[in-house]
C-alpha cells in the first residue's frame, strides 16, 4: 500500500504543504481516551515536506465545529455514505449506522 500524501492548508496567508507520510494506526486505550469518539488514532512520520503553488489556495476561515465531529455531549449524525449498502459489512461493531435502514 502506497504512503498517504498529506496536504496542508494555511488558508489565511494562502499557505500549502504536502507531506509524504507514513501512517501508524494506535489502538491504545490511552490514546483513543484522548479523543472524544475515537475508533483508532492515526499517527502520521513525515518523511518529506513539499511546498504547494498557492494560486488555488483560497482564504479560508473557521467557522466552528461541524455536526458531524465527535465531542462531549453531543451525538453526530450518522453521515448519509454510511448508509449505503456496499459499506454497510465493513463498518465497525457499535457504530450507529450498522443498523439503521
Amino acid at each position: 500500500m502506497a504512503a498517504p500524501a498529506t496536504l496542508y492548508n494555511e488558508g489565511a496567508r494562502r499557505r500549502q504543504d504536502r507531506f509524504d507520510t507514513r501512517r501508524l494506526a494506535d489502538r491504545i486505550a490511552e490514546r483513543l481516551a484522548e479523543f472524544e469518539g475515537a475508533q483508532c488514532v492515526v499517527r502520521v512520520a513525515v518523511s518529506q515536506v513539499f511546498p504547494n503553488c498557492p494560486r488555488y489556495v483560497h482564504p479560508m476561515q473557521r467557522n466552528g465545529l461541524s455536526d458531524y465531529a465527535p465531542r462531549t455531549g453531543h451525538v453526530p449524525p450518522v453521515p448519509a455514505w454510511k448508509r449505503f449498502e456496499m459499506f454497510r459489512d465493513v463498518l465497525p461493531a457499535g457504530d450507529p449506522a450498522r443498523d439503521s435502514g
